[in-house]
């Protein structure tokens, strides 16, 4: 065989060492938990607070700040500033079944759970993905610097109206470096990175977070002020009996 066949099957080995998949495999919801779950922790997590800050090219800055149980209630109070009106406060409430936004003075309007099925989804990916995950095809690719990465595309037994759902992970760290979230209505889709997470009391957690939206401008969101298991008493979560 000459030096130059050689170099070219060389070449094409390497290529496909770094297309084709490693090995594949199955896993069930609670086993893809296990491996890699998005927010590492040795304990029971019941309750999660924390403040958010985006930023985004073009757009105002806002704070997040965030609440939510592992009942599946959570709170997101939005502050910004708006040049013309000035500091605006709204809330987004999921409690019971309902799903309210809440302004600064307390008027709250009904809205459709599907306004905050995406901030549910994440919510039990954060304490019960076994709940949400009905089992994952994991697939092991190598990059370009022939660092193994796991990729898994996610079948999802209750995804709150996401359809489509595949996460990828670092074997070595169970870290995940990214995700791909798709709504099965097709109203929009979300790619996010997770290049930066942080341990607080204990449990790892994403502490930054780059998003983009159907492939718009991206999102930059710094988390802080993390609180794990805090004390979240239910007035925290109150709906009006009749919102507007």
């Amino acid at each position: 065989m000459t030096l130059a066949k050689k170099l070219t099957l060389a070449g094409l080995a390497a290529v496909a060492a770094f297309l084709l998949p490693a090995c594949t495999s199955t896993l069930s919801g609670d086993e893809f938990a296990a491996e890699a779950p998005l927010v590492v922790s040795s304990s029971p997590l019941v309750s999660v607070s924390y403040s958010a800050d985006y930023a985004q090219e073009g757009a105002l800055p806002f704070t997040c700040e965030v609440k939510m149980r592992s009942d599946g209630t959570i709170r997101r109070r939005y502050l910004w500033t708006d040049g013309q009106k000035g500091p605006q406060d709204v809330s987004i409430v999921v409690h019971n079944g309902r799903t309210a936004r809440i302004d600064a003075a307390g008027k709250a309007a009904e809205l459709e759970p599907s306004v905050a099925s995406m901030a549910q989804f994440f919510a039990r990916l954060i304490f019960d993905p076994g709940s949400v995950v009905d089992s994952a095809d994991r697939t092991v690719l190598n990059s370009a610097d022939g660092h193994p990465q796991y990729v898994y595309w996610l079948a999802l037994s209750d995804g709150l109206g996401v359809g489509e759902c595949s996460v990828t992970a670092d074997p070595a760290s169970r870290l995940w470096t990214g995700l791909r979230a798709a709504m099965s209505d097709g109203s929009f889709e979300i790619v996010s990175t997770f290049p930066e997470y942080q341990v607080v009391d204990g449990v790892m957690f994403p502490v930054r977070i780059i998003s983009s939206t159907d492939g718009g401008t991206p999102v930059r969101c710094t988390l802080h002020d993390i609180l794990i298991n805090p004390e979240l008493p239910d007035d925290l979560f109150e709906l009006p009996d009749n919102p507007g």
